[in-house]
C-alpha cells in the first residue's frame, strides 16, 4: 500500500506534463496594484476649471479647478525623465489638446483634456526644456543634449528646435543648434510670433567658452520670428552677459524674462533679475521684485497679473511668502505667508494659485486662495512609493512608504495605512499577524534605529529599549526571534525584543531561513571569493569558499544544503571577462555547480520555491560589468535556462505559500529603480510545481526546457518512491519553513570589496 499513492501521483504528473515545452500561458502573472507617487512637478490650467499636471509616474487632469485630480490613461508607461520626471513641460493648444514634453525625447499628447494620452515619436533623445502649442495641431519644442550623461560629462552634442503642424504625427527639425548654440526655451504668443532663447553652452558644460562654475554667458541670444518660424532675427538682452532662466510672452509683444546678470564676473557673482518688454524685446525694463535676494519662482497668467514667491531662513526657521502683482510687476502685495514650498512650474486661475508641493515633508498639489491667502491641499491619487514589502501569508502583506506602514488582506491588491510608533524603514513578517519593524528614533543624538513587534497585524506595538546605530538589514524568524545587522555586528533577540545580544562583529547584511541558518555575502573584513554561514543563529560564523575566480553578489538558500548564488566570474572561457553567472550547491558548500553564464546579461536576486522552480531579475550588462534590470525571468530546471515572464519589469521578488510577487518601481533613464511608482505583480500558480512559465526568449544557454520538465518529473517520481520506503521522511521541514516565510529580495549595494546580499539595503534610518 505504501507504493500505491506515489505510483498514482507519478501517473497523474506524466499525464498533465506539457508536451513539446508548452507553457501555462501569459496569464500567469497579474498586475494587482498600480499606484503613482504624489510627487507632482508641473501644473498648467487652461481655464478656471480644466488643467493638467505631471507627476513622477503619470499624467493627471482636473475639471474642478484643481480641487481634485485623476490620472489619465496612457498607451505606454509614463517615465518622463527620472528624478526630474515630474517637472516636465505642459502647453495647451485648446481646451482638449495639449502636449507634455520630458527628458529623453519623450513627448505626450492628449486630445480629450488629459483623460487619455498617446506617446509621440520625436526621433531624438535630447531633453526637452520647453513646449509651446499655438493650436490644436501646431506646436514647437526645444531640446538639448543626447542624454543625461552627456550633461554630466559636459558633452552636449545636440540641440534642436522641433515643429509639428499635424498634431504631433510628425515632428520636424526647424533650426539646427550648430548655427546658434544650445536651445534654452521656446515660446510662441500666436502662430506667427515666437521667441527662442539660445546660449553658447549649457551650465556645467566643460568647454573653452564655458568653464565649470565660471561662465560669463557672453554670446547668449534672444531670437524672434514674426513669420511662423521661417526666419529669425536677434533681439538684445537686458544685459549682454546674462544667464537666461525663463521667459513668458503675450499678444502684442509683451513679455517677461528672468535672467541672471553676470556682468560682474563669474557665475558666483550673478544676480537674479526680472525684466519686462512691451515691444517684442527691442527694449527692456528691470522690475522691482519683493526680495531680490530670495527671488525665485514666478508666473504671469496674463500680461498684467503675475505671482512670485520669496523665502528665507533665520536660525534654521524657514518661511515663504507669495506675492501678487496686477500691474505688470510695478507693485507687489503679500498674498500669504507660511512654509516655502513650490518651484517654477505653478499656475493660477481667477480665484486660486495651484502649485506642486516641494516642502519635503508633504506631497501633492497645494491650493492658495487668492482672496484670503489660505492654503489647502488638493485631492490627488496615489501615495509615496513603497520602500519595503513583506508578506506574512498569501493574503496578508505589509508595506512601507514615507507615510508609514500599509497592510493588505487580499494579496497586495488593496492597502490601508496603519498606526506605527515611529517612522519605519524595514519590515519583516514571519507569519500572518506577527510583524516586526525597524524604525527611526528621532530622540537619539545621532541616527539610530529601534525595533518594534506586533502580534495583531500592526494594530498595537511593543517596543524594545535597545537602539542600533547604522543598521544595514533586519530579519525575523517568528514572534520571538529577530536579527539586526548593524555596523557593530549581528544582534539577536530570542524573547520578542525584550533583550538583545551582540553575537559577532560581522555586520552582514544577514539573511536567515529559520532560527538557526543564515548567510551573508559581505564581510567586515575582505572576503573576496568567500561568503559567511551560521548554523546556530549567528553565535558562530563560518567562512566558506566560492568557486575559484567567482565573486558572489547575492545568495538564496532553500534549505541548509540547497542554495543558489549569482555574481561575477573572472574567466576567459565563453568570451566574457567578467562573466555573469548563476551557481548552485546541494551540500551547502563546495562543490558549487555552474548553472548559467553570460557576458551580456545577468540574473540577480534569485528566489526559488523548490529545487527546480525559481525567478530572478534579468539585467543588461554594460562594458564595465555593471548591470541594469530589464525583466523578471523564470527557470524550471534549477537555473540552467531562463525565460522572460515580465518584460520591462524589475524590482523585489517575494514568495509565500505558493504565491510569488514582483514589487516593481518606475524605471528612470535607461532602466533601474527609483521608486517613482509602485506596481505589484502576483503569480498565484507558483506552488503547483508543474506549471511552466510562459514561453519567451531565453537569456542564456543550457539544456532544453523539454528535457528539464521531464527531468523534474522523473526526479519527483524518484523522490516519492524513495520517501515511500522510508518512514522517517516526510519532506524537508527547513525547506517548508523557507517557502512559508515571506522572503524579501531587494537591490544590493557595494560594501568594501564585495557586493551585499540581495535584501534591500541602506544605512541607518
Amino acid at each position: 500500500m505504501r507504493l500505491v499513492v506515489p505510483i498514482l501521483i507519478i501517473v497523474v504528473l506524466l499525464a498533465v506534463a506539457p508536451a513539446g515545452g508548452a507553457s501555462a500561458g501569459s496569464g500567469a502573472w497579474t498586475k494587482v496594484y498600480d499606484v503613482p507617487g504624489r510627487d507632482f512637478g508641473a501644473v498648467e490650467m487652461f481655464d478656471d476649471a480644466r488643467g493638467i499636471a505631471t507627476a513622477a509616474g503619470g499624467l493627471f487632469y482636473t475639471t474642478d479647478g484643481g480641487t481634485s485630480w485623476q490620472e489619465g490613461a496612457a498607451d505606454e508607461m509614463v517615465a518622463l525623465g527620472g528624478v526630474w520626471s515630474q517637472a516636465a513641460y505642459i502647453s495647451f493648444g485648446d481646451a482638449d489638446h495639449a502636449w507634455v514634453a520630458g527628458f529623453n525625447g519623450q513627448m505626450w499628447r492628449t486630445a480629450d483634456g488629459g483623460r487619455t494620452w498617446r506617446k509621440q515619436t520625436t526621433n531624438t533623445l535630447a531633453h526637452f526644456n520647453s513646449v509651446s502649442a499655438v493650436s490644436a495641431d501646431e506646436a514647437w519644442a526645444a531640446a538639448f543634449g543626447e542624454g543625461f550623461s552627456d550633461i554630466v560629462s559636459g558633452l552636449v552634442q545636440a540641440s534642436v528646435l522641433l515643429h509639428t503642424a499635424d498634431g504631433g504625427a510628425t515632428w520636424q527639425p526647424a533650426i539646427r543648434a550648430s548655427a546658434y548654440g544650445v536651445f534654452h526655451q521656446v515660446d510662441f504668443a500666436d502662430q506667427q510670433r515666437g521667441w527662442l532663447m539660445v546660449t553658447p553652452c549649457f551650465p556645467g558644460q566643460r568647454t573653452q567658452d564655458c568653464a565649470p562654475f565660471g561662465q560669463s554667458f557672453a554670446g547668449t541670444k534672444l531670437l524672434r520670428t514674426e513669420d511662423g518660424g521661417r526666419t529669425w532675427d536677434e533681439r538684445p538682452l537686458p544685459v549682454p552677459a546674462s544667464r537666461p532662466e525663463r521667459m513668458q510672452w503675450f499678444a502684442g509683444g509683451r513679455g517677461y524674462l528672468q535672467a541672471a546678470d553676470c556682468s560682474a564676473g563669474p557665475i558666483a557673482s550673478c544676480v537674479e533679475r526680472l525684466y519686462r518688454t512691451t515691444d517684442g524685446g527691442d527694449r527692456w525694463n528691470a522690475l522691482a521684485t519683493p526680495a531680490p535676494e530670495g527671488f525665485s519662482a514666478w508666473r504671469f497668467v496674463s500680461a498684467e497679473r503675475g505671482y512670485t514667491w520669496t523665502s528665507g531662513c533665520k536660525a534654521g526657521d524657514c518661511s515663504g511668502t507669495v506675492w501678487e502683482t496686477s500691474d505688470g510687476g510695478g507693485a507687489w502685495r503679500a498674498l500669504s505667508g507660511g512654509r516655502p514650498g513650490f518651484g517654477p512650474m505653478f499656475d493660477a486661475t481667477s480665484t486660486r494659485l495651484l502649485t506642486p508641493v516641494l516642502d519635503g515633508d508633504a506631497e501633492g498639489i497645494a491650493l492658495v486662495d487668492l482672496a484670503t491667502g489660505t492654503r489647502t491641499a488638493a485631492v490627488v491619487p496615489g501615495h509615496a512609493p513603497f520602500s519595503d514589502v513583506a508578506f506574512g501569508s498569501a493574503e496578508r502583506g505589509y508595506a512601507l512608504s514615507r507615510d508609514g506602514l500599509w497592510v493588505s488582506d487580499d494579496g497586495g491588491a488593496h492597502w490601508r495605512l496603519g498606526p506605527t510608533p515611529l517612522p519605519v524603514s524595514r519590515v519583516s513578517a514571519p507569519s500572518r499577524d506577527v510583524v516586526w519593524i525597524l524604525a527611526s528614533d528621532p530622540a537619539c543624538p545621532e541616527r539610530c534605529a529601534a525595533v518594534y513587534r506586533s502580534g495583531d497585524g500592526g494594530r498595537t506595538w511593543i517596543g524594545s529599549a535597545q537602539r542600533f546605530a547604522s543598521s544595514q538589514s533586519f530579519d525575523a524568524a517568528d514572534a520571538q526571534t529577530a536579527w539586526v545587522s548593524a555596523d557593530s555586528g549581528l544582534w539577536r533577540t530570542t524573547d520578542g525584543g525584550g533583550s538583545w545580544r551582540l553575537l559577532n562583529d560581522e555586520s552582514g547584511p544577514w539573511e536567515f531561513i529559520d532560527r538557526s541558518f543564515g548567510v551573508a555575502v559581505t564581510c567586515k573584513r575582505t572576503c573576496d571569493g568567500e561568503f559567511l554561514v551560521t548554523g546556530d543563529g549567528g553565535v558562530t560564523v563560518e567562512r566558506r569558499a566560492a568557486p575559484a575566480g567567482a565573486r558572489f553578489a547575492s545568495l538564496f538558500f532553500l534549505t541548509t544544503k540547497v542554495g543558489w548564488a549569482t555574481g561575477q566570474l573572472q574567466d576567459e572561457r565563453g568570451g566574457c571577462r567578467p562573466c555573469q553567472t548563476v551557481f548552485r550547491t546541494t551540500d551547502g558548500a563546495a562543490p558549487w555547480e555552474e548553472m548559467w553564464r553570460s557576458g551580456t546579461e545577468s540574473i540577480e536576486r534569485p528566489l526559488f520555491i523548490d529545487r527546480l522552480h525559481g525567478w530572478g531579475v534579468q539585467g543588461r550588462v554594460a562594458a564595465d560589468g555593471s548591470s541594469a534590470g530589464g525583466a523578471i525571468v523564470s527557470t524550471t530546471d534549477a537555473g540552467r535556462t531562463w525565460s522572460r515572464e515580465l518584460p520591462d519589469v524589475t524590482g523585489r521578488l517575494l514568495a509565500r505559500d505558493g504565491t510569488v510577487w514582483a514589487v516593481a518601481g518606475q524605471p528612470i533613464f535607461g532602466g533601474g529603480l527609483f521608486g517613482l511608482r509602485t506596481t505589484i505583480w502576483r503569480r498565484g500558480d507558483a506552488g503547483r510545481g508543474i506549471v511552466l512559465p510562459p514561453s519567451g526568449s531565453g537569456v542564456g544557454a543550457g539544456r532544453g526546457r523539454d528535457y528539464a520538465a521531464l527531468a523534474a518529473l522523473l526526479g519527483l517520481a524518484g523522490a516519492l518512491l524513495w520517501a515511500a520506503g522510508r518512514p522517517d521522511v516526510g519532506g524537508s521541514a527547513i525547506r517548508a519553513r523557507a517557502v512559508r516565510r515571506g522572503r524579501r529580495r531587494g537591490p544590493g549595494r557595494t560594501g568594501g570589496r564585495c557586493r551585499c546580499s540581495s535584501r534591500a539595503r541602506s544605512t541607518s534610518p
